[in-house]
């Protein structure tokens, strides 16, 4: 049968994570990435440090339990974005 949001990219419904040149991960479910934008919903935010967690433990979390969903939709405007990965291939 398929998907009727072939317009939103591969990888919408996809976990990702969204790196930004300020430093900060996004994780969450992908709506629709584009160069201008990165559409997530129910995401979280990460700021090395957070929780006394660095960057590659707060992943490893993730990636063990999951996350915590803090925001029901978030944009990351395009210029923000430094990388965006699918967390299973992290």
């Amino acid at each position: 049968m398929g998907t009727f949001h072939d317009h939103l990219g591969e990888w919408h419904g996809h976990t990702i994570v969204v790196e930004t040149g300020d430093g900060r991960l996004v994780v969450g479910r992908c709506h629709e990435c584009r160069d201008d934008r990165v559409d997530l919903v129910g995401a979280d935010v990460f700021e090395d440090g957070r929780d006394g967690l660095t960057r590659e433990e707060y992943l490893e979390n993730v990636r063990r339990l999951g996350y915590w969903e803090k925001h029901a939709r978030l944009r990351v405007p395009g210029d923000e974005v430094s990388a965006v990965r699918l967390l299973r291939e992290m």
